[in-house]
């Protein structure tokens, strides 16, 4: 059975003392999640993994990729969705025998503005208030992708700094910023509150000076080494249930809602409007490491440091796909 843990910095000594099903014969798998209509294939994938005969899998929620990264660095956790960005930045600091062996989402960031700004062109944000949370992947898209089109985020339009992404999207609803770059469901419950849209003369452009790659399935080195035959049984799940919902991600909304909160008209939308993946692009690695640079955020390029930390081998196997298929390039 899967036991659904909600996990904290505060809360990872418990998660360190769980003991493995002794005498069941199987491999025990602790995998983390963030509650996100991106990770709507993931989910799925653990789902169906509890009727495994040879895995017995664990089911850590984390609040952010942050929290999740600290959990795999310190084991808790064997493998997890992880956003990119963030794992660049802890590559930034210091090497980690972590490494990527799956793809989860891609294009998840969505210019939103609200009705009442009349924003159409990038040109109509000079003026304006923008807001987001410094740091994140939707922040470099907004402020690389307006810098781009000769807006200057901070100077040609004000920019306010929140906590995360929830109070952005309360104070686009409260009118206290009249546009920012978000992601879902946050995206699909805002439009359903009325007032605000996407922007598509600036969706367009939005990934022109950052990356489209949002996350990707982040594992232990060691316990990739120690365990080939459960690591290759979980991405032949995953894969398997990513090219289901690629063709119709809905059968996923009402497993997505027996693990977090949500209303199911939103939800349903939200999946809609996500692109699940499983492919490890190179090249958007190297991109994440030139927008990083670019926004002031990285001094040195992480790119090249990033992209090896991609490891296909079990990609391969689970798809048969080769790794150039699956996006690795020289």
């Amino acid at each position: 059975m899967i036991k659904k843990l909600v996990a904290s910095l505060a809360a990872l000594a418990m998660i360190f003392g769980l003991a493995a099903c002794a005498g069941s014969g199987k491999t025990e798998v602790k995998v983390g999640w963030i509650p996100s209509v991106n990770f709507i294939a993931w989910i799925s994938a653990v789902q169906a993994l509890e009727e495994s005969e040879n895995i017995d899998i664990e089911l850590v929620e984390f609040s952010s990729s942050s929290a999740a990264l600290v959990a795999l660095q310190q084991g808790a956790v064997d493998m997890t969705t992880t956003g990119y960005n963030v794992f660049a930045d802890g590559l930034a600091q210091s090497d980690m025998p972590l490494s990527y062996i799956s793809g989860i989402s891609t294009s998840g960031a969505f210019f939103i503005a609200r009705d009442d700004a009349e924003i159409e062109d990038w040109s109509d944000l000079e003026g304006k208030v923008l807001g987001g949370s410094r740091g994140s992947a939707e922040y470099l898209h907004m402020n690389n992708s307006m810098a781009a089109n000769g807006v200057v985020l901070g100077e040609d339009a004000e920019y306010l700094n929140f906590q995360n992404g929830t109070d952005v999207m309360l104070a686009l609803r409260n009118g206290d910023i009249d546009a920012t770059v978000s992601y879902e469901p946050l995206i699909s419950e805002t439009i359903a509150a009325g007032g605000v849209d996407v922007v598509p003369a600036l969706q367009e452009d939005l990934y022109s000076a950052s990356f489209e790659v949002s996350s990707g399935l982040l594992a232990s080195d060691s316990f990739v080494a120690e365990n080939p035959e459960a690591v290759d049984e979980i991405l032949s799940v995953y894969t398997g249930k990513v090219d289901e919902l690629q063709q119709d991600p809905q059968p996923a909304v009402d497993i997505y809602l027996s693990y977090a909160a949500g209303d199911r008209d939103v939800i349903s939308a939200a999946a809609d409007r996500v692109t699940l993946t499983y492919e490890l692009p190179t090249d958007e690695m190297l991109a994440i490491g030139t927008a990083l640079t670019e926004s002031g955020q990285h001094s040195e390029d992480i790119g090249p440091k990033l992209a090896t930390h991609l490891d296909y081998s079990h990609l391969e196997a689970a798809t048969g796909k080769s790794a150039s298929e699956l996006g690795a390039s020289e």
